[in-house]
C-alpha cells in the first residue's frame, strides 16, 4: 500500500467532485467520467483510483435499485396475495 496524504483544498475539490458526479449519476449515469480523472489528478495510483471509483458507482447504484425493488415487490405481494 501506498502513502497517501492529501491537503484541505484537494479534499474540497475530491468533495465537491463527488457531489457533482452524484447529481450527475443521478440525472444520466457517467458521473465515473467526472471522478476518475479527479482521483488520477490528486495522486491516486491508477489502480486505486479504478478501485474507488467502481465502488463510488456501486454503492451509488445499490441503494435505489434495492428500494425500487422492495417497492415493487410490496405492491406485488399486496395486489396477488389478498386476503379474502
Amino acid at each position: 500500500m501506498s502513502e497517501f496524504s492529501i491537503g484541505y483544498d484537494l479534499l474540497l475539490m475530491l468533495f465537491l467532485t463527488g457531489m457533482l458526479a452524484g447529481s450527475l449519476d443521478a440525472m444520466a449515469g457517467g458521473g465515473g467520467l467526472l471522478t476518475l480523472p479527479m482521483l488520477l489528478a490528486v495522486g491516486l495510483a491508477p489502480t486505486e483510483a479504478l478501485a474507488t471509483n467502481k465502488l463510488q458507482g456501486r454503492s451509488a447504484l445499490s441503494r435505489p435499485v434495492s428500494i425500487s425493488y422492495a417497492i415493487s415487490w410490496s405492491i406485488h405481494a399486496a395486489c396477488c396475495y389478498r386476503l379474502h
